[in-house]
C-alpha cells in the first residue's frame, strides 16, 4: 500500500518543485482547494509509480492578489482542476494553456465555495480574536522580559562601575517595579547597597547634598521621615490652611 508525503511550501516554489516531478517522471493526480480564515489553501499530488508513493504541495494562505502560476504546460490535464478552482474558489491563474475565463462551469454568484454562513464568520472572528488576544500576550512577556533582562543588564554595569566597599544608593520609582526588583536581591548580597523606593524630587536632592561622613542608612531614615519628603494631598493642605486664617 502506498504512502503519502505531504510537504508544505510557498508559492514562490510550485513551478521548480513541478518541474522537477515531471524530470523524475512523476504523474499528476489531483489538485484541490480549501477555504480557510486566512484565505484559501491549495493541495497539488503527485503519484511516484516507481517508489510506489504519493507526494502532496501544500501552498497555505492564498489569496484574492495572488497570482498562482499555471502548471498545464507541463501537466495539461491540470487545466479542469485550474479553471475548476478559479470558478469556485477566485483563485487567479496566471499563463492557463487552456483557460475558460470563468465560464468553465456556470455559478449563480462568483466563488460560490468562498461562500461561509453566518455560524461560521462567528466562529472565524471568535478564533481570530483568541489568536489576537495570545500574540498580544506573547508579545506583552517578550517586552517584559526584554525589558527585564535591560534593568538586570543596567545593574551589572552599576556595579561593575562602583568600587567594592563604597557605598551605593538605588533610587527607584516603584515599589515592586522591575528595576527595584532587580536591586532588591542586589541589597541583600552586596554590602553597603542601600534602596530607596517611591523616589521623588525632594527626596533626591536631600540625598544628593546630604551632609557626608554620616552613617549612609541613617541619613537616608532621617530623609525619608522628612515631612517635605513624603507625597501630600494639597486639598486637605488648602482646607487646613482655610481653617488657620479664619481662626
Amino acid at each position: 500500500m502506498y504512502t503519502t508525503e505531504y510537504v508544505t511550501i510557498p508559492l514562490g516554489e510550485l513551478l521548480t518543485r513541478v518541474q522537477t516531478f515531471k524530470y523524475e517522471g512523476l504523474r499528476f493526480v489531483q489538485m484541490a482547494a480549501e477555504t480557510t480564515a486566512q484565505g484559501m489553501d491549495l493541495f497539488y499530488t503527485f503519484y511516484d509509480e516507481v517508489n510506489d508513493k504519493a507526494v502532496t504541495l501544500d501552498i497555505y494562505d492564498i489569496d484574492e492578489t495572488s497570482e498562482v502560476p499555471s502548471i498545464q504546460n507541463m501537466y495539461f490535464t491540470a487545466f479542469s482542476y485550474e479553471n475548476e478552482t478559479h470558478d469556485l474558489f477566485g483563485v487567479k491563474f496566471v499563463n492557463m494553456k487552456l483557460d475558460f475565463g470563468g465560464h468553465f462551469f456556470n455559478v449563480a454568484v462568483d466563488s460560490p465555495m468562498t461562500v461561509i454562513t453566518p455560524e461560521q464568520k462567528a466562529e472565524r472572528e471568535k478564533a481570530a480574536k483568541v489568536a489576537a488576544a495570545k500574540a498580544a500576550k506573547a508579545r506583552k512577556a517578550a517586552e517584559e522580559k526584554s525589558a527585564a533582562e535591560a534593568d538586570a543588564a543596567a545593574a551589572a554595569k552599576m556595579l561593575d562601575e562602583t568600587p567594592e566597599g563604597d557605598d551605593l544608593v538605588v533610587c527607584t520609582d516603584l515599589f515592586g517595579g522591575s528595576v527595584n526588583n532587580e536591586f532588591t536581591s542586589i541589597v541583600q548580597r552586596r554590602p553597603n547597597t542601600y534602596l530607596v523606593t517611591n523616589m521623588n524630587l525632594p527626596l533626591l536632592i536631600q540625598l544628593l547634598f546630604a551632609e557626608e561622613g554620616r552613617d549612609t542608612a541613617e541619613v537616608i531614615r532621617e530623609i525619608c521621615a522628612a515631612d517635605d519628603t513624603r507625597v501630600k494631598f494639597v486639598n486637605d493642605l488648602i482646607e487646613d490652611t482655610e481653617d488657620d486664617e479664619e481662626f
